[in-house]
């Protein structure tokens, strides 16, 4: 019982039973691949791996969840780590997409000979991957099954914003809407006090309360600190 989200590895001869690991929860990191200064990054919608070596598209908030799995949502565009369309394929791409709490956006996490694996809840033994196991520049991410190489092991590094890079979002408490991302405070105040009738509220990068339109909506700021 609880057996499924543990990872077999190793050979035929010599397998090895890997625990999914505690690492914390609320941080934020640089997810890089073992050996490499290649960072797991975005392309549009898209998750590759490529050189860059800052911005936010280069940082994760790690969000551990009930069950040791962890969500991990990109601080560019707050959106999670996704496998598309939610299937267990092998060979299935790996995306951003609003974040929905599905098993296609949770990650198991192995320590592994001396790195992270990252094993989708919802794809059976298919971990984050890179592409033809290829280490070139913006090489494009997956999940395939299994397999021990170095394509799918990662170093998590674990980082801290600076004011510079928090960023601002709208939304109501009632439910995961985000109308907006900002990087100007007032600008998200402005945003938020339009749409006040409705209970939208100001929260940052970092996840706290920042800003009600009215004091009227306390009652909302409660509801969205309980959520978050």
């Amino acid at each position: 019982r609880g057996m499924k989200h543990y990872l077999n590895f190793g050979y035929k001869e010599q397998r090895v039973t890997a625990k999914p690991v505690d690492i914390g929860t609320n941080f934020y990191a640089n997810v890089t691949v073992s050996g490499t200064k290649l960072n797991l990054s975005l392309s549009g919608s898209n998750v590759v791996v490529n050189n860059a070596s800052s911005g936010l598209a280069q940082v994760w908030k790690f969000v551990r969840q009930s069950d040791g799995s962890y969500s991990i949502i990109n601080q560019q565009n707050n959106q999670a780590l996704d496998v598309t369309n939610g299937v267990a394929t092998s060979g299935a791409n790996v995306q951003l997409y609003d974040v929905n709490g599905t098993s296609a956006q949770k990650w198991y996490i192995y320590q592994v000979n001396g790195g992270y694996v990252l094993r989708s809840a919802g794809s059976g033994g298919c971990v984050l991957d890179l592409a033809g196991g290829s280490k070139k520049d913006n090489t494009n991410v997956q999940q395939y099954t299994y397999n021990g190489t170095s394509a799918q092991k990662f170093t998590i590094t674990k980082v801290e914003l600076d004011k510079s890079q928090v960023v601002y979002y709208v939304c109501s408490p009632y439910n995961t809407n985000r109308i907006g991302t900002y990087s100007d405070l007032n600008q998200a105040k402005s945003v938020a006090k339009s749409k006040q009738q409705l209970g939208y509220v100001v929260y940052d990068s970092n996840g706290s309360f920042v800003y009600s339109p009215a004091s009227s909506l306390d009652a909302s700021r409660i509801v969205w600190e309980a959520k978050w």
